[in-house]
């Protein structure tokens, strides 16, 4: 991604944070939040953690900016409630709902995530690894392929109990 157009998400960003925190009564907001970009998300579109004023938003918001304005103000709601009223309230609790609807929203604690991520082919639905074992067949499913795994009941059988590992279709 081009650096002017980094910096242009940022203008965009730090403005309409100004806005909210205008709206909310929180001057001085924008100038405690830290926004990121991550890759790592892969379930949602983005999360905060508001005591440290701290709120990372999935990198495919980069190219496809549509969906910026409401992903950024759900998540500095989460920091302005947290301000107003501490740890004492629901995530997505009434405070959270008023501050989204001052800052002109509906409310949303879930938005379709594509499959496959804006850049390159990762894809943000999981992949299931198959472990069985070659001598009875015992299976087990999981998100990653776990080598160290064996089965247990030929290990106890004095064998080596090794399984063998394989992506499930999806």
């Amino acid at each position: 991604m081009p650096l002017t157009k980094t910096l242009e998400h940022g203008r965009i960003i730090i403005r309409l944070i100004r806005k909210w925190e205008k709206t909310w009564g929180l001057l001085g907001l924008s100038d405690r939040v830290t926004v990121i970009f991550s890759e790592r998300l892969r379930k949602s579109w983005g999360r905060s953690i508001p005591r440290l004023y701290r709120i990372s938003l999935h990198f495919a918001l980069l190219r496809d900016t549509s969906k910026l304005p409401l992903v950024l103000c759900h998540e500095v709601a989460h920091i302005a409630a947290y301000h107003h009223y501490g740890d004492r309230i629901l995530p997505h609790g009434r405070e959270w709902r008023h501050l989204v609807i001052q800052a002109g929203f509906i409310p949303q604690t879930k938005l379709h995530i594509p499959t496959k991520a804006v850049s390159g082919n990762k894809s943000l639905t999981a992949k299931l690894y198959e472990h069985t074992c070659p001598v009875c067949q015992f299976r087990r499913i999981a998100k990653r392929p776990c080598y160290s795994w064996r089965c247990r009941d030929c290990a106890s059988a004095g064998l080596e109990g090794k399984m063998v590992i394989s992506l499930l279709p999806s």
